[in-house]
């Protein structure tokens, strides 16, 4: 971080980007790109290295892997029995780690959390200064400075990132190598484990050679019986020597345990001092508190006097003061009060109902409010006037408008009036034909309806869709016949339309039908897709309708003409009339043009009158409602709750309610202030002053009663103080044993376990020296055959003993396995480590390339 702080004094000018070098020139970028080139050559190898020893750790551990795998399918029984016993011995879990290898972890730890954060922090004021940097590059428009001081930051930042992992690899190397002894259930250290298994199988081993030792013993007395007392003899003499050798085995057991639980007395004795010292401490922190205590209330005593002692000095300028400001408060208030009644009363309430045309204006006005009524009223009756009289002039425009048009038609002259005779005249011809049209199809309606009043008309046309018409009616007598109740016709012609059909009508039926089977198989009743040669049903489109529902659409279209024709007629006669009284209307419409034209200019004048008096109470109208927003404004809200002496005055106080609730205030606090001062005068002052150096006084009195027991605990922690700093010192880091100790207590251990070891192998050799006694003690003495059973027996343990041996082989083959595998991991993180410091020195040369351009950038 101090480094990072060291930036050279154009870089702590300023800071932030973002990179862009394609407006840079191509040859400042070239000794960064070869810079690039050659890290980056490094890093592969640096990399490769990695791999390298990654793979030898997978490699390991697969083997590892492999290797319990085959233990568990082939003897899963012995192992586990055997693990069970190891682990079983293995009972005293002090013999954790070598003490080099827990202060390794200790200082590793350490030392990586505190470079991490030294780290983050230098990060963050890196940053921080480069941020100020490109952002006065920017300002100052140094566009490639700013882009190498972009490519700076983010390379150094680059850098960082690897220096963290770095650190996090180291940090798991040293956990790695703590940690490195984990086997089974317990956490040994690999050589203590492996010199146990193959102390094991050591054992196993003389166990075996011992019962081949007694197997020629029992065959070397088959073969000669006469033999039998001399080995009782001498079995019993070898009986003898390895029981006292078990005695004194275990006399040395017993001693190694004591000498072992001395060791555990003689940290129990350091972790007593360490608890008596920090009592004795703790005991001299709380005397120090009080004697702090005390001198603290000193202190503030002292505080207090000098003060009092200004008050009293001031205190008959300072009532009088107190008295007039006092005085000057209240009156005050008064004006503040004064102001706000008087806006209150200016400003009135606000008149209901609202004000509409007609109604009576207030007399006399006396508030805002009162004033804006009346200008809403005045503005309400120039509105009701201004309406009721666009209404008429609104009529009186659309009566100028028609003498407009009558005077304008009349003054295009007889030849326009002719023409509109002659346009009326054509205009009936149409009219007068389809009256003709419309009374034929009556009086036919007619005919039909006569001769049949409920009966019904078909026709051939779909109404719902007309372009499938064919223009046929099918024959609808025969529709109460259920064998011929469909009319075909044979298509003559049929693309394009129209579709023409044979003169021939063929009924259908379900039985019978007048059409062939081969004619029937070409019936189509899709109008849109029929084929020359095909049927197709005609009924199928057919409407009908009733005589009387016909005749009433004939009489309702007879109607329409007849009405049509009589309306063009009156038009043919005011045409004629128009040109017989041309003169007459044209004067009459003129002298109607003109008087029309000045009723409606009159009334327009009126209007923009009407409008200019609107526009005037509506301006009166808005002046009024400012009056009341800005005596409204000024006034504001009452302020609660009602001021208290010893609140805060409101800030910025405009209104005239803050500015009262402000003078309240200010009312009541200087009448406190006067109020305090004349509840404690000079005399009263003068107490204080005199309590204050009482206080004092018993303060000096308790400090000088405290400080002969706190220099007593002083001396007692400063006696115990070097002794208790080295106990500290010394704690352990994974157990709560004293460091030495626990050394001590390691090398201890291991030397008990193997007396255990050396026990145990002494034990089995007098078992079998007692069953060989045994078996020449009489039950087998005298009888061959029970001797050969004996041998059979030993013969079946040297079985079993080979079995042990081979699992303890096979658990030593194990062991070694996973401590390779734990090797590689080992050598696995020391090269990610250094591939970590390669990446690292290359990004930090990279870095160092930018700095450089950066420089020269600037220095340009």
């Amino acid at each position: 971080m101090k480094h990072l702080k060291k930036l050279s004094v154009v870089l702590m000018m300023t800071t932030l980007f973002s990179v862009s070098f394609t407006s840079c020139i191509d040859n400042e970028v070239s000794p960064l790109v070869e810079a690039i080139y050659e890290g980056q050559a490094d890093l592969l190898a640096a990399q490769a290295a990695v791999q390298t020893a990654e793979a030898a750790y997978l490699t390991a551990r697969a083997n590892a892997e492999d290797a319990q795998a085959d233990l568990t399918i082939a003897q899963a029984a012995q192992v586990d029995a055997y693990t069970a016993g190891l682990l079983e011995n293995n009972a005293y879990n002090a013999l954790v780690h070598e003490q080099q290898l827990m202060s390794l972890a200790a200082s590793t730890a350490t030392a990586v959390a505190q470079a991490e954060m030294a780290l983050e922090i230098a990060q963050a004021n890196f940053n921080i200064e480069m941020a100020e940097l490109a952002a006065d590059l920017e300002a100052a428009g140094a566009q490639l400075a700013t882009e190498y001081a972009y490519a700076y930051r983010y390379a150094m930042e680059a850098a960082n990132y690897i220096l963290m992992d770095k650190l996090e690899a180291e940090a798991d190397l040293a956990e790695a190598q703590l940690m490195f002894t984990d086997y089974g259930s317990d956490t040994l250290s690999w050589a203590y484990v492996l010199a146990m298994l193959e102390g094991d199988i050591a054992t196993e081993m003389a166990n075996k050679v011992a019962l081949e030792d007694a197997i020629a013993v029992l065959e070397a007395t088959m073969a000669d019986p006469t033999s039998i007392e001399a080995i009782r003899s001498q079995l019993d003499a070898e009986e003898d020597a390895i029981d006292a050798l078990i005695d004194a085995k275990n006399i040395e057991m017993a001693e190694k345990f004591n000498e072992i639980m001395a060791i555990y007395e003689e940290n129990g004795i350091a972790d007593e001092f360490i608890d008596r010292f920090e009592e004795a401490n703790d005991d001299l922190e709380d005397i120090i508190s009080e004697k702090e205590d005390q001198e603290d209330i000193i202190e503030a005593a002292q505080e207090a006097i000098v003060e009092l002692e200004a008050i009293l000095a001031d205190y008959p300028a300072a009532l009088a003061a107190a008295v007039t400001a006092d005085a000057d408060a209240t009156l005050a208030e008064e004006a503040a009060q004064t102001v706000v009644d008087d806006a209150v009363a200016a400003l009135g309430e606000e008149v209901l109902p609202a004000a509409m045309a007609g109604d009576d204006a207030i007399d006399p006005v006396v508030t805002y409010y009162e004033e804006l009524w009346n200008a809403q009223l005045v503005l309400a009756d120039a509105q009701a006037a201004w309406t009721l009289l666009d209404t008429d002039v609104a009529a009186l425009y659309v009566t100028y408008q028609d003498a407009i048009d009558a005077l304008a038609l009349l003054d295009a002259g007889l030849p326009a009036l002719e023409a509109a005779l002659a346009a009326a005249e054509a205009a009936m011809v149409p009219l007068v034909a389809t009256q003709v049209t419309e009374q034929g199809q009556y009086d036919a309606a007619l005919a039909i309806y006569v001769a049949d009043p409920s009966g019904v008309t078909w026709n051939s046309d779909d109404v719902s869709d007309p372009t499938t018409a064919d223009d046929v009616i099918g024959d609808h007598t025969d529709d109460d016949d259920p064998n011929t109740t469909e009319t075909y016709y044979e298509v003559l012609t049929a693309a394009p339309d129209p579709v023409t059909f044979a003169a021939t009508a063929y009924p259908s039926a379900a039985g019978g039908a007048d059409l062939t089977v081969a004619q029937f198989a070409l019936v189509n009743n899709d109008y849109s897709t029929l084929a020359v040669g095909e049927f197709y049903n005609v009924e199928a489109n057919d409407a009908s309708d009733t005589n009387a529902d016909l005749l009433n659409i004939e009489v309702a279209d007879l109607d329409a003409a007849n009405d049509a024709v009589a309306a063009q007629q009156l038009l043919i006669d005011a045409a004629n009339e128009a040109i017989t009284d041309y003169d007459v209307l044209l004067a009459e419409a003129n002298e109607t043009f003109l008087y029309q034209q000045s009723l409606y200019e009159e009334g327009a004048a009126l209007l923009a009158a009407a409008q200019d008096v609107v526009d005037a109470a509506d301006a009166d109208v808005v002046a009024a409602q400012t009056v009341v927003d800005d005596a409204v404004a000024a006034l504001g809200m009452e302020v609660l709750p009602a001021a208290e002496a010893g609140d805060d005055a409101i800030e910025d106080a405009e209104t005239s309610y803050e500015l009262l609730w402000n003078a309240q205030l200010a009312a009541l606090d200087a009448a406190e202030a006067l109020a305090d001062l004349e509840a404690c005068d000079e005399a009263c002052i003068q107490a204080d002053i005199d309590a204050e150096n009482d206080t004092i006084e018993e303060a000096t009195a308790k400090i000088a009663a405290i400080q002969p027991v706190l220099d007593a605990k002083q001396a007692v922690v400063d006696a115990m103080q070097a002794e208790y700093d080295e106990y500290i010192a010394n704690e352990g880091f994974l157990s709560s044993l004293q460091a030495d100790l626990h050394a001590a207590i390691i090398a201890e251990w291991q030397a008990y376990w193997v007396l255990e070891q050396e026990l145990a192998a002494l034990e089995f050799q007098e078992e079998l020296k007692i069953s060989m006694i045994n078996a020449y003690g009489g039950w087998g003495a005298d009888n061959l055959d029970d001797l050969a059973g004996y041998i059979e027996d030993l013969q079946e343990d040297i079985l079993e003993a080979n079995t042990d041996i081979e699992a303890a082989e096979v658990a030593l083959a194990l062991a070694q396995t996973e401590e390779a595998a734990d090797t590689a991991y080992l050598e696995y993180l020391q090269a990610l480590i250094d591939t970590l410091s390669a990446r690292h020195a290359n990004a930090v040369a990279i870095a160092n390339e930018y700095k450089a351009l950066l420089d020269a950038a600037l220095a340009s």
